[in-house]
This record gives structure tokens, C-alpha cells and sequence, in this order.
């Protein structure tokens, strides 16, 4: 499962709706990222629909995308790191759960606790599975208590797909998946023909005999 973690729109204005809707001017929210309104696919359509009905419920924000210090194939790990250490970072920002300590333990991310006690339980068990919370909530060190310093964008889930015909073919038993790492690798080995062009796994776009 991975694990994609921000700091949620919502959460963070729907508790000074009041203050923001009497402004005169908009309030400018700088975002890591807004999806490309040129692009069709199902995943940037569901973005776009997000962002319009964010955009809906609170007229007098208005989200701008973080234009500043990028690195071609950095973005998800160092993008962040340089905006901060730049000067130019997003108002609400994207985090890589395997980087999350660096942010938290560098004070970099302001707790979101305040926020988030005033949500439901079911609302909080519906978007935030389990085993996250470990990882969103935690202790800094020097601190006794624990903080939540940011929530799930998004849960993506893996499924194993295979082909019974080939399972079949090299006498496995087609309604009979691997259960674990070691069936897996020895069903890749014996599914692996690279004379025939026919490999055992592919993880991404590279086929692979075995790894």
C-alpha cells in the first residue's frame, strides 16, 4: 500500500468560515499541485471535480499552484525540501510518508489536531485506514505528545493479476494464486520462457524473469 499524505483544504478553513467569508479579498491559498484541466484521464477528471467543489464551498479562496523550485524527477521527495529551504514553499503541501519524519522532527509541518477534534470518528475512520496512523501521528522529539502533522490524499491498492492460460501451461494450478514472496518467486522462475518472450513477472513497465 502506499501511501500519499497532505494537509487537507477542508480542515483547515471550515473552522474560520466566519472569519473568511467577511473578507474583503480573496484569500490566496498556495497549493503543492492543482490537477491539469487538459487532461481527460479518470484520475485528473476526479482531481479537477475535487478541486470544483472545494472551489464551490468556499468562494472567497482562491488556490494558486506552487510555481516555484523544481527538479525534474525530485518533485515528490526534494520538491518540497528545496521550496522550504528557498524560502518559496506552498501554503498546504504534499509529503512522501517515507519522508515524513524529516519534515516533523525539522518542525516543518504545524500539527493538525485542533483541526481534526472537531470531525467525526466515522468521518476520521473513513479516511484514514489504521495502519496510516502510525505513520501521521507521532511524537517530536523533546516532545511527550503525540501530534497528527498531516492526512492521506490518497490509498492506492495493489492487486496481483495473472493469466490462467499460463498458469495452465506450465502445470500450476490455475485457481490457485501465489499466498506468499516465496510461491511468488518460484511460480515467476517456472512461468519465465524468454525464448518465447514470456516472463514470469512485471513489475512497472519492465518484464522481469525473476528478481
Amino acid at each position: 500500500m502506499k501511501q500519499r499524505l497532505i494537509l487537507v483544504l477542508c480542515l483547515l478553513f471550515s473552522l474560520n468560515a466566519g472569519y473568511l467569508s467577511a473578507s474583503a479579498k480573496p484569500i490566496v491559498i498556495k497549493v503543492f499541485e492543482l490537477p491539469d484541466p487538459r487532461h481527460t484521464d479518470a484520475y485528473s477528471k476526479a482531481n479537477l471535480a475535487v478541486v470544483a467543489a472545494f472551489r464551490e464551498k468556499y468562494p472567497e479562496i482562491e488556490l494558486q499552484a506552487f510555481s516555484g523550485i523544481k527538479i525534474e524527477g525530485m518533485d515528490l521527495d526534494s520538491g518540497p525540501l528545496l521550496a522550504i529551504a528557498g524560502g518559496v514553499a506552498p501554503d498546504i503541501l504534499y509529503v512522501n510518508f517515507r519522508q515524513s519524519d524529516t519534515y516533523i522532527q525539522n518542525n516543518l509541518l504545524y500539527p493538525l489536531d485542533e483541526f481534526i477534534r472537531h470531525e467525526s470518528d466515522e468521518a476520521m475512520d473513513l479516511r484514514v485506514e489504521k495502519p496510516v496512523w502510525q505513520v501521521i501521528r507521532r511524537k517530536k522529539k523533546g516532545d511527550q505528545q503525540e501530534r497528527v502533522w498531516a492526512l492521506p490524499y490518497e490509498t492506492l491498492v495493489r492487486v496481483l493479476m495473472y493469466r490462467k492460460d499460463l498458469f495452465k501451461k506450465v502445470g500450476l494450478n490455475p485457481n490457485v494464486p501465489p499466498r506468499d514472496w516465496d510461491e511468488f518467486l518460484d511460480y515467476a522462475k517456472r512461468l519465465t520462457d524468454p525464448a518465447s518472450g514470456t516472463y514470469g513477472t512485471v513489475f512497472g513497465d519492465r518484464a522481469t524473469s525473476c528478481l
